[in-house]
């Protein structure tokens, strides 16, 4: 196993995306739902940072083997 944090650029807009996208937000929530989700999740990252700017994502590797034992 190993891992690593990678910075990810993002404007306010990208992120809103990435968000929907990930959580399944556009999928699973009915469109009026979606609308005020967005509308929420607008505000904060103006707030809070500049037009630019990148969120540090952790990426993480799992290696595994199969060992696989003769039956009798």
């Amino acid at each position: 196993m190993f891992y690593y944090d990678e910075p990810v650029p993002f404007t306010h807009e990208s992120r809103r995306g990435r968000i929907r996208t990930c959580r399944g937000v556009g999928i699973s929530l009915p469109e009026a739902e979606v609308l005020r989700f967005d509308q929420a999740h607008e505000a904060m990252p103006r707030k809070r940072t500049t037009k630019r700017f990148t969120v540090r994502h952790r990426i993480q590797a799992h290696f595994f083997t199969v060992q696989v034992t003769a039956c009798e």
